[in-house]
């Protein structure tokens, strides 16, 4: 089951994207962690709003998911709590001198060189 909070999804176990999500980490270690749901939000303004709710649940544990590339249990999936799903938050942008890179927090590396490397 999933359920829309703002622009922000909330996938529920048993529900594709949830187990999408599950099966999308590199470690064994953290697909075996079963999150009670996880938030894939679209925008900073739908971070936000997640953390102000897991904030004000006493206990909440959270972990925050980019690509899933993290070695140990923990760091980016969490049992029983709230993980954020930030691969919709992929965006990459350069400044017009292209001097500055701005990277979201659920952008791959190869996604970024790709930019990157045209531009040199």
């Amino acid at each position: 089951m999933s359920q829309a909070i703002g622009l922000a999804v909330v996938n529920f176990p048993a529900s594709s994207q949830y187990d999408a999500t599950e099966a999308s980490y590199w470690s064994l270690q953290e697909s075996d962690l079963k999150p009670a749901c996880i938030v894939r939000p679209t925008s900073a303004q739908d971070v936000s709003r997640a953390i102000k709710v897991i904030k004000s649940t006493p206990d909440c544990k959270f972990a925050i998911k980019g690509q899933g590339h993290s070695p140990a249990a923990g760091f980016a999936n969490v049992d029983g709590g709230v993980t954020l799903d930030m691969t919709s938050l992929a965006s990459i942008e350069t400044s017009s001198d292209h001097s500055v890179a701005k990277v979201g927090a659920g952008a791959s590396w190869l996604d970024v060189y790709r930019h990157l490397d045209p531009l040199g």
